[in-house]
């Protein structure tokens, strides 16, 4: 990925897709089914940054515009995950062990 300029994709549910964007490439996916954007197929907001859903040019400007924020959300994605399975682990100790 740090070889290319730009990495194609027909799978938009790769992680792949992320990892090339945080390489510096800029990641093409190549639009499938009735989607019309990035958003419309995921949920977080990672995945919103550093993509152009089709080559054109509207959507790789957006690509380029956003790369830098794919490593800060998904900082903010990975701690809010972490904090979420700490708490779920914490709760289930407490009631396996009677804590209060």
């Amino acid at each position: 990925f740090n070889k290319a300029k730009y990495f194609y994709s027909y799978d938009p549910f790769t992680f792949l897709n992320t990892i090339s964007s945080l390489c510096g490439c800029i990641t093409i996916i190549v639009p499938f089914a009735n989607f019309k954007n990035v958003t419309e197929i995921y949920s977080e907001k990672f995945c919103h940054y550093g993509l152009a859903y089709g080559d054109n040019e509207q959507e790789i400007e957006y690509a380029i515009r956003t790369i830098h924020k794919v490593r800060e959300e998904l900082q903010k994605y990975d701690d809010k995950y972490f904090k979420n399975k700490i708490d779920s682990l914490i709760q289930l100790l407490k009631t396996k062990f009677n804590f209060k």
